[in-house]
């Protein structure tokens, strides 16, 4: 081999290992980062009619949260079935029937999807809520809609937002809750203390909701079941109570709503998280290995084109030690 060559191939690994610490570093990067994942299959119970997942590495699993499409809901004997294993059942004089639909009267504002952190949801009037939820193993989303009623629709100030939701977990049985934060008081979601509800001068009425599952249900900053799954589904119905304050009897109007709901899973073991590459990976280390074919081709032409000039400019050495 001679000496101009021998320099050539020095440069030539030089380079190369530079070029493909800089591409391992980037992808350790990349997949480290909590992003929009490409590929569903991270994420075991995503369907093709699901959002796109959304994944992210807590302190030691893999998190995947993905959205269920957000449709109509206006039958009101969804409602009427779940209160009747409550406190607000017909027993107890709460009554519903069914008023129009007002679904083109809801603006859905933010439907996302988020894990690890919980993110800022910023409110009409300029307040910010938060979960305050920091590097955990969590996933959840953000469903945040507007009432902007029309002429003879019920005032933003005369309506509640009424919330049911459905839970299973790791392919237990499905239960259905009123989302009142077990008040005994009233059904509403917007009376409960702390809720996500703004009312503004321009007569709009703004419903927010940010639920969330960790991997340990009960507490979130300890370890949870391995391979932890868990489906909430959300209907927000917009309602009208006639009720007084004085008599007993509860006649609320349910007026249509908005269905919505979430998919969270965690993924424990190195085997489940690399069964499907990322695109973003294999471009990565794709351009790497494009870049050092280029690089040899480009040094050895270089070589055997102007050594003997190099070798008279002193560029290349005449002996190797």
């Amino acid at each position: 081999m001679t000496q101009e060559s021998r320099l050539v191939h020095i440069l030539f690994f030089r380079r190369s290992a530079v070029v493909l610490a800089l591409v391992f570093a980037a992808c350790i990067a990349c997949s480290l980062w909590p992003r929009t994942a490409t590929a569903i299959g991270l994420c075991p119970r995503a369907t093709a009619a699901d959002s796109t997942p959304v994944l992210g590495f807590g302190p030691d699993d893999l998190n995947c949260s993905v959205l269920s499409p957000a449709t109509v809901q206006s039958a009101p004997f969804v409602v009427k079935a779940v209160m009747e294993r409550t406190a607000f059942s017909e027993a107890n004089q709460w009554n519903y029937v069914s008023g129009r639909n007002l679904e083109a009267n809801l603006t859905i504002d933010t439907y996302s999807a988020w894990v690890v952190d919980s993110p800022d949801v910023r409110g009409p009037s300029g307040n910010v809520y938060n979960r305050r939820l920091r590097h955990l193993d969590v996933g959840g989303a953000v469903f945040a809609m507007t009432y902007t009623p029309r002429e003879n629709d019920p005032s933003a100030d005369a309506i509640h937002f009424l919330q049911i939701y459905s839970q299973s977990r790791d392919g237990g049985p499905t239960t259905f809750h009123v989302d009142n934060n077990n008040d005994p008081n009233t059904p509403f979601y917007d009376q409960v203390p702390g809720a996500a509800v703004e009312r503004d001068v321009n007569g709009t009425a703004w419903f927010m909701d940010t639920p969330f599952e960790c991997e340990n249900p009960v507490i979130c900053t300890m370890e949870g079941i391995a391979g932890h799954y868990a489906k909430f589904q959300f209907g927000v119905y917009i309602a009208v109570d006639d009720n007084d304050g004085i008599n007993p009897v509860h006649n609320v109007t349910i007026y249509g709503g908005k269905q919505w709901g979430y998919k969270y899973s965690s993924i424990d073991t190195i085997e489940d998280v690399v069964t499907v590459t990322e695109p973003s990976t294999v471009w990565l280390f794709g351009l790497g290995v494009v870049e050092i074919i280029m690089s040899r081709v480009v040094r050895h032409r270089w070589a055997r084109s102007n050594s003997k000039c190099n070798k008279c400019r002193g560029i290349i050495p005449r002996k190797f030690t």
